[in-house]
């Protein structure tokens, strides 16, 4: 059976204890952090480390973004080398960043418009 490949787009504060906990968890992992040192700090616990946004989606059946906020969020998925223009076409998004409710509506228009799935799933709090 092949193994789940999940991307992990935001390494920092939350997003890296999400991604350790996903290669705990048996799953294939790339991350992806806009400052390298987040990213890179993963490889040694199994993590591969993407120069760019859609070079980490590439392969993912699971696209997680865990970002500072929407800005982040919408420059990470549409930028040139953004996730968008790589995700596969089965792809769920999984959007974990704290948008609030227009931003999450925004979000979920831009990944129809995108025809990719969307899961709006905001966590709140810190380590």
């Amino acid at each position: 059976m092949p193994t789940t490949t999940v991307a992990e787009l935001g390494t920092g504060t939350m997003g890296a204890p999400i991604a350790r906990n996903l290669l705990r968890a048996g799953f294939d992992v790339a991350v992806w952090n806009r400052t390298p040192g987040p990213a890179e700090a993963l490889a040694g616990d199994g993590a591969r480390v993407a120069e760019t946004p859609a070079a980490a989606v590439a392969d993912a059946d699971f696209v997680v973004t865990m970002l500072a906020d929407l800005d982040a969020v919408l420059e990470t998925m549409e930028e040139e080398n953004g996730a968008f223009v790589a995700m596969q076409p089965d792809a769920i998004w999984l959007q974990l960043s704290t948008v609030g409710v227009a931003g999450a509506t925004w979000l979920g228009e831009l990944a129809a418009a995108h025809d990719v799935d969307y899961v709006d799933a905001p966590v709140l709090g810190t380590r």
